[in-house]
């Protein structure tokens, strides 16, 4: 509804352009959703069609070849109930009517559990992993949703560090906790850093190993659900991540509320 109209419905006619645009905007957004959705679905379920197939017409005839088809559809099928569960989790975060559960968690032991995963499922090197916690760390947040951004700005860090250190630093400051995760291998490019937390968007140094760009759009989502934020830290020689969550969500005026 363009064009110039006398007082108030000049405003209406402004209020309701801005509605057409913005409801324009979401359905645009919701396309490139679900066509990035597609494709990534895709590609697990034609890898487990082709090896299914090779099982039914015999293509796979000796035992070595079975095996290696039975691995590869347990591996993709794998990989295809993880996107779904992300998808479904992100789906589920997206929805205002979810609230966190919220109690008092020592995200300090989160941080270090995690940590040691990494290390224990042979992702990353323990010598290269260094933890430092510092102060009490203690918060009133959701532990599970939580645990998901460390385990997922873990990943991104070895995936991203091309074999370099990973190191997490945790701290207290005025009332909220920072989480800082950080990485070397190559310096993040300029498109690298305008899409880092978009959904399906994987960085270049990441182009070439499995993974579906929605981790760092998890973070994105969970910490404005527990009322902190992520950030990009620009200027420091490694590629680092702080999180900033309230010690107390209660504080700020969201506690058990998503955002």
């Amino acid at each position: 509804m363009t064009g110039d109209y006398p007082g108030e419905i000049q405003e209406l006619a402004d209020s309701l352009e801005t509605m057409r645009q913005e409801v324009r905007r979401s359905e645009d957004s919701l396309r490139g959703f679900v066509a990035s959705a597609a494709h990534e679905l895709r590609t697990p379920l034609t890898s487990i069609q082709g090896f299914s197939q090779a099982l039914l017409d015999g293509t796979a005839a000796t035992e070595s070849e079975q095996s290696r088809s039975a691995a590869a559809i347990y591996r993709e099928s794998t990989r295809l109930r993880r996107l779904v569960d992300t998808l479904l989790t992100l789906s589920r975060y997206d929805s205002h009517e979810f609230k966190p559960n919220v109690s008092e968690v020592s995200v300090g032991e989160l941080v270090c559990a995690e940590a040691e995963r990494l290390v224990e499922v042979g992702m990353a090197d323990q010598a290269k992993v260094s933890v430092k916690i510092e102060g009490d760390t203690r918060a009133l947040t959701d532990g599970d949703m939580l645990r998901q951004v460390i385990a997922n700005l873990l990943h991104n860090a070895v995936q991203y560090g091309e074999g370099g250190p990973v190191e997490v630093v945790l701290r207290s400051a005025d009332g909220r906790l920072v989480l800082e995760v950080a990485n070397g291998g190559r310096p993040l490019s300029a498109d690298d850093k305008a899409h880092i937390f978009s959904r399906f968007y994987r960085g270049q140094g990441a182009r070439k190993s499995e993974g579906s760009g929605l981790g760092l759009a998890l973070v994105w989502e969970i910490c404005g659900l527990l009322g902190g934020s992520v950030e990009l830290v620009e200027g420091d020689p490694m590629t680092r991540f702080r999180v900033t969550l309230p010690v107390d969500p209660g504080v700020d005026g969201v506690r058990g509320e998503g955002k």
